[in-house]
Parts: C-alpha cells; sequence; structure tokens
C-alpha cells in the first residue's frame, strides 16, 4: 500500500479534434497518465466557435489522472501560458478524488517529479476553485432544447458525447419508475460558480426526469482550470 502522502486528482481536457495527441504528450511530461481518451461534439454558437478560435466544433475528451504535485505543475504551466506552441485549443481543468485502488495509488506516486523536475518547472499555482462542471444525461435528440435552457441560464456552451443506459437491454427502462431512453447523450458544461446551481435549475425544471428529456444533473466542483 502506497503511503499517501499527497492526493489523487482527475484532469479533464476537451480540445479541437485531432489535437488530443499533443495534449497527451504534454501529460506526459509531467507524468499526468492519459488514461481515457472518447471524441465528442461541442455545442457552442458559430459566432462563439469563431471567437475562441475553434475551427471545428468536434472535439477530443481526455480524462487522465496525476498525483497532486504532478498536476498542479502541470496547471500552473498552462495558466501562465507557457505553452503558446502548444497544437491545441480548449480548456484543461481539474478535480480531486475521493478514493482510487491501491494499486493504481502507488503507481500514480512512483511516478512524482523528482525535486530537481519541480525546481526546474516554474513557480507554483494557486487555486482559484471558481468554476464547476455540470454532468447531464438526456435522452438522445433533446441536447440542443437542453443546451438553448443552459445557455438562458448562463452556459456559455458544452461538449457532448454519446452514450447508452448500461441497466438493460431494452429500449426503455424503469428507474425508480420513470421509463428511461437506452440511448443517451451527456453534456458537460463547465461554468463559473455563481451561475452553476440557475443553469441546473433551469435545466430540471425544464427538462428533468418527469420530460421527454429525462435529465439527470450533477456537478463537481473544478480546483483549477487553464484556457489553451
Amino acid at each position: 500500500m502506497a503511503e499517501k502522502t499527497e492526493g489523487i486528482k482527475l484532469v479533464m481536457a476537451f480540445v479541437e479534434r485531432g489535437q488530443g495527441t499533443a495534449v497527451i504528450k504534454l501529460f506526459a511530461e509531467y507524468r499526468v497518465i492519459c488514461s481515457f481518451q472518447s471524441v465528442g461534439q461541442g455545442t457552442a454558437s458559430s459566432d462563439l466557435l469563431d471567437a475562441l478560435g475553434f475551427g471545428t466544433s468536434e472535439r477530443d475528451i481526455l480524462v487522465s489522472m496525476g498525483c497532486d504535485s504532478n498536476v498542479n505543475r502541470l496547471m500552473y504551466q498552462l495558466q501562465e501560458n507557457l505553452y503558446r506552441d502548444l497544437d491545441a485549443k480548449g480548456i484543461v481543468f481539474d478535480m480531486p478524488l475521493s478514493g482510487i485502488t491501491n494499486l493504481a495509488a502507488g503507481k500514480l506516486f512512483e511516478k512524482r517529479l523528482t525535486p530537481a523536475e519541480n525546481e526546474n518547472g516554474g513557480g507554483m499555482m494557486m487555486q482559484n476553485g471558481n468554476d464547476s462542471l455540470i454532468i447531464v444525461v438526456v435522452n438522445q435528440g433533446n441536447t440542443d432544447d437542453v443546451m438553448d435552457t443552459a445557455r438562458s441560464a448562463g452556459a456559455r456552451g458544452g461538449t457532448v458525447i454519446r452514450s447508452r443506459w448500461a441497466g438493460g437491454h431494452e429500449d426503455t427502462m424503469q428507474f425508480y419508475g420513470i421509463s428511461l431512453q437506452a440511448e443517451k447523450e451527456i453534456i458537460f458544461i463547465v461554468a463559473a460558480r455563481e451561475s452553476r446551481n440557475a443553469i441546473m435549475e433551469a435545466i430540471n425544471e425544464t427538462h428533468g426526469l418527469n420530460t421527454q428529456a429525462a435529465a439527470l444533473t450533477c456537478s463537481l466542483e473544478i480546483e483549477n482550470i487553464a484556457k489553451l
């Protein structure tokens, strides 16, 4: 069992399609392991995409893990814009994990940067803690309506991936008496903390479990975020 001298963080990145490889290489420099990669679709308007410099709405979604010190060093470098030549556009953010298996934790702790590597990496980062990740699971085909509601409550955009209810093989399942469609879409919305409750309440009121969208909504606190 690894000696728990620090925590483990989950790191997520939403970048333009095809740019995930460059981000994975950067993560590897800081021994933040990219465990999963998926594809998604951005929901921001074309005007906002142009303003942010995105060439396409398609996204690479990366989910990684690393010990606190490695992730903090990585996020500092990104927040200070020290990777101007990084061929990627999007956002990267981290969230603390409340639990992980001993074997996985031990491997991540083994990959901690040495004091010398930390010294060469730059200054330390101050946690901002001003943002939240809102996760909305909806019946397929309802994403546009849900995002319209989210925008009206302050959301700027989101990223969507296709999914499927794993509770059974039928087209519809029962969740505490509520019929759920098998095909799902998961929407990830990064929002300022002061806007989070309004966005979640608007989605739940208009597209909650008893509606056609059958939206299930939750949120996680983001510790640090960097825009690429």
